[in-house]
């Protein structure tokens, strides 16, 4: 898709660090701003995301998820594996009623898109991106897809709560 010119942003209530693996085990590049909010979770240095492998391949736009890091000297007791530690996306919680508490993926589709919008929202119309093709599976998505836009489309994994929820 990024080949395509396709911008690609990633809502998404799981957290840095899983993103991240599963974009780089694919070659694609971390964006920076997601390597900066880990940094100052930390309160340490950014990452340096030229440097990481599948550089030069495609890169993701935007991500909007729960900040995660690896406590340095924090490890388990019993199993000696270092602890993750995350940080909510939204520090206070959101008020929407489709969405936990850490994250609206409604108003996080919105700010991937420059648009503004009250919770639940349609996105105003705007020149681009011309088409938004949303895809989810849980009852957190219903949120995003009442933001959508009639030229929009929602790829609804079959037989998950968003698909049940959309066709309810």
């Amino acid at each position: 898709l990024c080949s395509r010119g396709v911008e690609i942003g990633i809502v998404s209530d799981s957290n840095s660090l899983f993103i991240a693996q599963v974009l780089r085990a694919h070659g694609v590049r971390v964006p920076a701003p997601m390597a900066s909010a880990r940094a100052a979770a930390m309160k340490g240095e950014p990452e340096d995301t030229a440097k990481e492998p599948g550089a030069e391949s495609a890169v993701v736009a935007r991500v909007a998820t729960n900040v995660a890091w690896v406590a340095p000297g924090n490890a388990d007791a019993e199993s000696g594996v270092p602890r993750i530690r995350l940080r909510p996306h939204d520090p206070r919680p959101v008020g929407c009623p489709r969405c936990p508490s850490n994250l609206c993926k409604g108003r996080a589709l919105h700010a991937i898109l420059g648009t503004k919008a009250g919770v639940g929202e349609a996105a105003p119309a705007s020149p681009t991106p011309s088409r938004v093709v949303y895809v989810g599976d849980g009852s957190n998505d219903l949120c995003p897809t009442k933001c959508l836009r009639d030229c929009d489309v929602v790829l609804a994994r079959r037989g998950f709560r968003l698909a049940k929820e959309l066709a309810a």
